[in-house]
Protein backbone atom coordinates (compact mmCIF):
# COMPACT_ATOMS: atom_id res chain seq x y z
CA UNK A 1 0.00 0.00 0.00
CA UNK A 2 1.33 3.47 -0.91
CA UNK A 3 0.86 6.17 1.68
CA UNK A 4 0.00 9.66 0.60
CA UNK A 5 3.15 11.75 0.49
CA UNK A 6 1.22 14.87 1.32
CA UNK A 7 0.21 18.11 -0.29
CA UNK A 8 3.73 19.51 -0.12
CA UNK A 9 5.10 16.59 -2.11
CA UNK A 10 2.35 16.90 -4.70
CA UNK A 11 2.98 20.62 -5.10
CA UNK A 12 6.75 20.17 -5.33
CA UNK A 13 6.51 17.53 -8.02
CA UNK A 14 3.71 19.19 -9.95
CA UNK A 15 5.59 22.49 -10.08
CA UNK A 16 9.03 21.02 -10.65
CA UNK A 17 10.26 18.47 -13.13
CA UNK A 18 12.57 16.08 -11.29
CA UNK A 19 13.55 13.43 -13.83
CA UNK A 20 15.58 10.51 -12.65
CA UNK A 21 16.72 8.59 -15.72
CA UNK A 22 19.15 5.77 -15.92
CA UNK A 23 19.79 2.10 -16.34
CA UNK A 24 21.32 -0.75 -14.45
CA UNK A 25 20.79 -1.76 -10.87
CA UNK A 26 19.69 0.93 -8.48
CA UNK A 27 21.47 1.69 -5.23
CA UNK A 28 19.32 1.55 -2.09
CA UNK A 29 18.55 5.12 -1.05
CA UNK A 30 15.95 4.16 1.58
CA UNK A 31 18.70 3.71 4.17
CA UNK A 32 19.51 7.42 3.88
CA UNK A 33 16.18 8.39 5.48
CA UNK A 34 16.21 7.23 9.12
CA UNK A 35 13.25 6.61 11.42
CA UNK A 36 14.13 9.74 13.40
CA UNK A 37 15.99 12.99 12.73
CA UNK A 38 16.70 15.44 15.58
CA UNK A 39 13.98 13.94 17.79
CA UNK A 40 11.43 14.12 14.95
CA UNK A 41 9.76 10.80 14.14
CA UNK A 42 9.40 9.67 10.55
CA UNK A 43 5.62 9.65 10.11
CA UNK A 44 5.38 8.70 6.43
CA UNK A 45 7.80 6.73 4.29
CA UNK A 46 8.02 5.45 0.74
CA UNK A 47 10.89 3.48 -0.75
CA UNK A 48 11.74 1.18 -3.62
CA UNK A 49 9.00 0.46 -6.10
CA UNK A 50 6.40 2.34 -4.03
CA UNK A 51 8.52 5.51 -4.11
CA UNK A 52 9.19 5.12 -7.83
CA UNK A 53 5.45 4.74 -8.48
CA UNK A 54 4.76 7.79 -6.30
CA UNK A 55 7.28 9.86 -8.27
CA UNK A 56 5.65 8.74 -11.52
CA UNK A 57 2.16 9.47 -10.17
CA UNK A 58 3.17 12.93 -8.99
CA UNK A 59 4.72 13.70 -12.37
CA UNK A 60 1.66 12.39 -14.18
CA UNK A 61 3.82 10.26 -16.48
CA UNK A 62 6.19 7.34 -16.36
CA UNK A 63 9.74 8.33 -15.47
CA UNK A 64 12.48 5.76 -15.20
CA UNK A 65 13.73 6.07 -11.64
CA UNK A 66 16.78 4.15 -10.50
CA UNK A 67 15.78 4.45 -6.87
CA UNK A 68 13.89 6.93 -4.73
CA UNK A 69 12.72 7.41 -1.18
CA UNK A 70 10.46 9.96 0.47
CA UNK A 71 10.14 10.57 4.20
CA UNK A 72 7.97 12.93 6.20
CA UNK A 73 9.10 13.90 9.69
CA UNK A 74 6.76 15.15 12.39
CA UNK A 75 3.03 15.68 12.42
CA UNK A 76 0.99 18.62 11.25
CA UNK A 77 0.36 20.50 8.06
CA UNK A 78 2.93 21.30 6.99
CA UNK A 79 5.02 18.71 8.80
CA UNK A 80 8.36 19.56 10.40
CA UNK A 81 10.14 18.26 7.32
CA UNK A 82 9.92 16.19 4.18
CA UNK A 83 12.88 14.68 2.36
CA UNK A 84 13.02 13.37 -1.20
CA UNK A 85 16.15 11.60 -2.43
CA UNK A 86 16.61 9.97 -5.80
CA UNK A 87 19.47 8.38 -7.65
CA UNK A 88 20.57 9.19 -11.17
CA UNK A 89 22.70 7.00 -13.40
CA UNK A 90 25.81 9.11 -12.65
CA UNK A 91 27.00 12.33 -11.01
CA UNK A 92 26.76 14.42 -14.19
CA UNK A 93 23.14 13.42 -14.65
CA UNK A 94 22.35 14.23 -11.02
CA UNK A 95 23.87 17.71 -11.47
CA UNK A 96 21.79 18.18 -14.63
CA UNK A 97 18.60 17.18 -12.82
CA UNK A 98 19.33 19.74 -10.12
CA UNK A 99 20.06 22.40 -12.74
CA UNK A 100 16.72 21.70 -14.43
CA UNK A 101 14.85 22.15 -11.13
CA UNK A 102 16.62 25.41 -10.35
CA UNK A 103 16.09 26.75 -13.88
CA UNK A 104 12.36 25.95 -13.82
CA UNK A 105 12.00 27.75 -10.51
CA UNK A 106 13.89 30.77 -11.81
CA UNK A 107 11.67 30.94 -14.91
CA UNK A 108 8.48 30.74 -12.84
CA UNK A 109 5.71 30.96 -12.15
CA UNK A 110 6.39 29.14 -8.92
CA UNK A 111 5.16 29.18 -5.34
CA UNK A 112 8.84 29.37 -4.35
CA UNK A 113 11.24 32.30 -4.15
CA UNK A 114 14.12 32.31 -6.65
CA UNK A 115 16.68 29.75 -5.43
CA UNK A 116 19.90 31.17 -4.01
CA UNK A 117 23.10 29.13 -4.14
CA UNK A 118 25.27 28.75 -1.04
CA UNK A 119 28.25 26.52 -0.32
CA UNK A 120 27.73 24.07 2.56
CA UNK A 121 30.19 21.28 3.42
CA UNK A 122 31.72 21.50 -0.04
CA UNK A 123 28.34 21.21 -1.80
CA UNK A 124 26.35 23.82 -3.72
CA UNK A 125 22.99 23.97 -1.94
CA UNK A 126 20.09 25.93 -3.41
CA UNK A 127 17.78 27.54 -0.86
CA UNK A 128 14.29 28.76 -1.61
CA UNK A 129 11.23 29.68 0.44
CA UNK A 130 7.57 28.95 -0.09
CA UNK A 131 4.49 27.28 1.31
CA UNK A 132 5.64 28.22 4.83
CA UNK A 133 8.82 26.17 4.55
CA UNK A 134 12.49 26.42 3.69
CA UNK A 135 13.43 24.22 0.70
CA UNK A 136 17.01 23.02 0.16
CA UNK A 137 18.19 21.24 -2.98
CA UNK A 138 21.54 19.74 -3.90
CA UNK A 139 23.22 16.90 -5.68
CA UNK A 140 26.23 14.94 -4.57
CA UNK A 141 27.51 11.96 -6.49
CA UNK A 142 24.58 10.31 -8.24
CA UNK A 143 22.02 11.51 -5.66
CA UNK A 144 19.63 14.44 -5.89
CA UNK A 145 18.13 15.77 -2.66
CA UNK A 146 15.15 18.01 -1.89
CA UNK A 147 14.65 18.83 1.81
CA UNK A 148 11.67 20.91 2.92
CA UNK A 149 11.49 21.97 6.54
CA UNK A 150 9.79 24.43 8.79
CA UNK A 151 12.19 27.35 9.36
CA UNK A 152 13.26 26.19 12.85
CA UNK A 153 14.19 22.75 11.47
CA UNK A 154 15.86 23.78 8.20
CA UNK A 155 19.47 24.02 9.44
CA UNK A 156 19.40 20.79 11.50
CA UNK A 157 17.87 18.91 8.56
CA UNK A 158 20.41 20.37 6.15
CA UNK A 159 23.30 19.47 8.43
CA UNK A 160 22.01 15.96 8.99
CA UNK A 161 21.27 15.06 5.36
CA UNK A 162 24.42 16.66 3.96
CA UNK A 163 26.35 14.33 6.26
CA UNK A 164 24.55 11.26 4.87
CA UNK A 165 26.66 11.08 1.74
Amino acid sequence: MIRRVGLLGAILCSVLWLPVWGCGSAPDVAGLLPAEVHDLERTEFLSGEAARRAVNKLHGKSIKVLDAAVATYGHGHPPAGQVWVSSASNAAEAREQLAVMVELMLRGPSPFSPPQAERQSGVDVYRTYGLGMVHLMWSRGDLVWWVSALPQHAEPFLEYFLAQQ
